[in-house]
């Protein structure tokens, strides 16, 4: 079989190149990594193979005819005096459509407007859809009659042009050659081929996610109208992999942007990048400057839910996805708790909670190790160009159906709205595109985890939404039943964050139909790994009879308050509650917090004193939580975790904890000073337990609150 250098260079003959050589050089930076590859590999093509020939011809060549940008005004004296220039650049056209004049720009002339032969531009299509790299032969012609445009002169002229990217290709021969790599091997090998080596993202399955991750950088080359976030330290790449990996992708860096130069100029008609490319990155993100910003940020919020875009009065599309790119503060291995959320890092513009819905996923920059020396690709990879020409064809199909058989028979989360299945399904596409270019799923294992990344950059979208506007967005669990994953740390971070307010609030204030439950959290074998916090809110309305349930997934919950309101219905009496109250009032009980794993039913009691909270309009006590399930006779019985739960409830600050006097023995096993702090009250009845949750207790009279619903005849 070979080495595996031996073998990627069999099944893609022509198209490969040893990325070490390419990472070694100064002249080779002076161009995008895929022009420099595409130079290397011809050169070396011509010396049969030669990497040292290849490599020194490739050198010469780019500091001959590849300017510096001081360069400038030296290259606009040499034009004018030998009349003839010729240089390595990125040629651009835009034509004017009331005049009929094509107009070229090369970088290193600055602002230099050239003349161009309509038909050179049309043989070269790629230089009206953002540019394109190429030899530029640019002629200085003064006295030409043709120069003289509407009374002004312009004598350069661009004569020639040749591109050095690579033509679109045979997509089957890129599909056919998968199949000589396992899963692993070819993702190593995408990896490689976009710059970095592997190795340096580690083995096991910690290395198959940050590779997953770093893939999930390249989606937008891949699949239509992807838009993502990433956030992470300084120097891990985020920016590099895809101003490096294709000439389809812009970089945007902290500058300002307007209407005009993102979408469409109003004057003069041309389109703007988004028009013009594939991916368009925001780098330096909190630094952005947006001119009209109002406008910019409604029209951006239009273009990335449906693609498109109106400027004056025409509506345009495009497929470009949009790319926000920063650093962020970090303490140690997680994001800096100082942040009220993470998409504060973001600039203050974009902190727009309808235009951060509309991001498909949030990639945790902070999980991918920094760049060294020793980090970047040294072994033989598919050429940068013509691996972003691979990508640019997949990108033209749907893999709908590809998508639909690793989903199977697996039904979505319930509460999932349309924006969040979208968003998993572009991820999970782009994903599948990449590392299975001919729909043949070879590994399913592999395969769900692609689903299991999707779901999780939806949901981190989210859990920052949650904190961000908790009044408009509720937690809700994002991905497939039946399929879950190891839950990344901050996504408890994202909910200590949005619980806070709600904390600070409970411990100090008393509030109606707000109550605290204790629950213990597991991991994905099912073993409990600590205790944390879910509040429980409950309201009443005038309307429908019933009960309504928000922001659970979890079964047991959803019976355990189903079974609490039976409970108060079926006992309103012993409960001093008026009769005619559950007829005339709907109450809605809303989970905050339910994303993590939990064990059981445990919550029963805490869903009774919620609800006759909110009918009475009495408050619960302050600093309160409590743990319990309720028998139909009203008995508080025994739950488990209880050591945990106590430790939950110190965490966030509750002072009273009520527990069923059945987990007595619990309590007494425990450690006296891991309650210090705490009083403790042990409850039978859940009459029992009201006398110490609600404010004023049951016992007292109702007096005249016009709320109350609270029988006292």
């Amino acid at each position: 079989m070979g080495t595996f250098d031996e073998r990627v260079a069999r099944a893609f003959p022509g198209d490969t190149i040893s990325k070490r050589l390419a990472g070694t050089s100064a002249d080779l930076g002076r161009v995008p990594r895929y022009v420099a590859e595409y130079i290397l590999a011809q050169m070396t093509a011509k010396h049969g193979g030669s990497e040292a020939a290849g490599l020194h011809d490739a050198e010469e060549f780019l500091h001959t005819f590849s300017p510096r940008t001081e360069d400038t005004t030296m290259l606009r004296h040499c034009l004018t005096t030998a009349r003839e220039l010729q240089v390595l650049d990125l040629l651009s056209v835009e034509v004017d459509v009331a005049t009929g004049h094509h107009w070229a720009s090369v970088r290193c002339l600055g602002s230099e407007r050239l003349r161009i032969d309509p038909a050179l531009a049309g043989r070269h299509r790629g230089t009206m859809y953002g540019g394109q790299w190429g030899m530029c032969s640019i002629a200085y012609r003064p006295g030409d009659p043709d120069g003289d445009i509407g009374g002004k002169a312009y004598p350069a002229v661009v004569t020639a042009f040749v591109p050095v990217q690579t033509s679109p290709s045979d997509i089957e021969r890129f599909r056919s050659a998968r199949a000589e790599f396992t899963t692993d091997e070819w993702a190593d090998l995408l990896v490689t081929s976009a710059g970095l080596n592997p190795v340096h993202l580690g083995a096991g399955e910690l290395g198959w996610r940050r590779r997953l991750l770093f893939l999930t950088r390249l989606v937008p080359l891949v699949e239509r109208n992807v838009n993502l976030v990433e956030l992470g330290p300084k120097q891990t790449g985020k920016t590099f992999t895809l101003r490096n990996s294709s000439p389809h992708a812009f970089v945007l860096s902290g500058g300002r942007s307007t209407p005009a130069n993102l979408f469409v100029n109003l004057r003069t008609g041309q389109p703007g990048i988004i028009g013009m490319k594939k991916a368009v990155v925001f780098d330096e993100v909190g630094r952005v400057q947006l001119g009209d910003q109002d406008a910019t940020v409604s029209i951006l919020k239009d273009y990335m839910q449906s693609g498109q875009f109106a400027r004056g009065r025409d509506t345009y599309t495009s497929d470009a996805g949009i790319v926000f790119v920063g650093n962020i503060e970090m303490d140690g291995a997680t994001p800096s708790a100082g942040y009220p959320h993470l998409f504060q890092a973001l600039a203050p513009a974009l902190q727009d909670t309808a235009l951060l819905d509309r991001v498909h996923g949030f990639l945790p920059g902070w999980e991918m190790p920094k760049i060294g020396t020793d980090s970047i690709a040294s072994t033989v990879g598919l050429i940068s160009d013509y691996l972003a020409e691979m990508m640019n064809l997949l990108r033209e199909e749907s893999f709908e159906s590809v998508y639909q058989r690793v989903v199977g028979n697996r039904a979505y989360c319930d509460g999932m709205t349309g924006r969040d299945e979208t968003a998993v399904a572009r991820v999970a596409r782009g994903l599948l595109k990449l590392m299975f270019p001919g729909g043949d799923i070879s590994d399913t294992g592999r395969a769900d985890s692609v689903l299991l990344l999707a779901a999780e950059m939806r949901q981190r979208v989210h859990n920052q939404l949650v904190v961000m506007d908790p009044g408009e967005f509720r937690p809700r669990r994002i991905g497939f039943e039946g399929l879950e994953g190891e839950e990344p740390a901050d996504f408890q971070m994202a909910r200590r964050r949005g619980l806070s307010r709600h904390d600070a609030k409970l411990n100090v204030r008393p509030d109606v139909g707000e109550i605290t439950g204790l629950v213990v959290v597991l991991n994905r074998l099912n073993e409990v790994v600590g205790g944390d916090v879910q509040i429980i809110e409950a309201s009443t309305f005038a309307g429908s009879v019933g009960l309504e349930i928000i922001g659970t997934y979890d079964r047991s919950m959803k019976d355990s308050a189903r079974a609490a309101y039976n409970y108060v219905r079926n006992n309103a009496r012993e409960l001093h509650i008026r009769p005619d109250a559950l007829r005339e009032r709907h109450i809605s009980i809303h989970m905050l917090s339910v994303a993590t794993p939990r064990q059981g039913p445990s919550a029963g009691l805490a869903f009774v004193i919620a609800i006759i909270s909110a009918l009475s309009g009495y408050p619960v006590v302050p600093a309160l939580a409590v743990t319990g399930e309720v028998s139909m006779h009203g008995k508080v019985t025994a739950v488990g975790g209880i050591p945990q739960k106590i430790t939950g409830a110190k965490i966030h600050g509750r002072k009273r904890v009520i527990l069923p006097r059945e987990n007595q023995r619990d309590l007494a096993a425990m450690d006296p000073a891991d309650r210090d702090g705490l009083e403790i009250v042990l409850v039978d009845t859940v009459v029992e337990a009201l006398s110490h949750a609600i404010q004023p207790s049951l016992r007292e009279p109702a007096g005249s609150d016009p709320r109350s619903v609270i029988d006292t005849a």
